[in-house]
């Protein structure tokens, strides 16, 4: 009923039925990512395997179809297979980002996994999970020197009889401590170390 003072009252009803029926409760659990508790979401690599376990409460005997989608224009059905190995129809979804010719998901761009569960009487139930594509490191800057009395960085010198180091500053990232792999590229072929 809604009423205004001075005015003549106007009223309108709806009837609700409820069934008592069993909607499939549908719960994502990450394998393999980091779940980051100051941003409340899991941080991928843009290069990383994306590994997705749904958990139903109901038996899979039950359950009529599965979908996986991301929301960002991610369409799982026009990936190569390799990229997708299970599909977007089962309970669990793997998505080989690793394997993919160019990038799938962007840098610093936030996606949302959802599942959608279906039983063999038409209902639904469905979980979405938030992954933050995590950036690389950024700003700073790599320099190698030849070891010499002079102040100036040389950087060419005599492989294997010259000393050279290695240094870099100013780095940034939100996720610390950094760490960093120093190597060497000989006949194209490179060696870290």
């Amino acid at each position: 009923t809604v009423s205004k003072t001075g005015r003549v009252p106007a009223s309108s009803s709806v009837n609700v039925f409820t069934v008592s029926a069993k909607i499939p409760t549908v719960q994502i659990v990450t394998k393999d990512m980091p779940f980051d508790a100051r941003a409340g979401l899991s941080k991928i690599n843009p290069d990383a395997r994306v590994n997705l376990e749904g958990l139903i409460d109901v038996p899979r005997s039950t359950i009529s179809q599965y979908v996986w989608t991301a929301n960002n224009g991610i369409s799982f059905s026009s990936q190569p297979q390799n990229l997708v190995p299970l599909g977007s129809n089962k309970i669990n979804f793997v998505l080989r980002l690793d394997l993919a010719s160019s990038p799938i998901l962007t840098a610093g761009v936030e996606y949302q996994f959802t599942l959608r569960v279906t039983d063999n009487q038409g209902r639904e139930g469905t979980s979405a999970i938030n992954l933050l594509v995590n950036r690389p490191p950024s700003s700073g800057i790599c320099q190698t020197c030849a070891i010499s009395g002079t102040s100036a960085c040389q950087t060419s010198g005599i492989a294997y009889q010259d000393r050279f180091r290695s240094s870099c500053t100013s780095w940034i990232d939100a996720d610390l401590p950094l760490s960093y792999v120093f190597g060497v590229t000989i006949n194209s072929k490179k060696l870290d170390f």
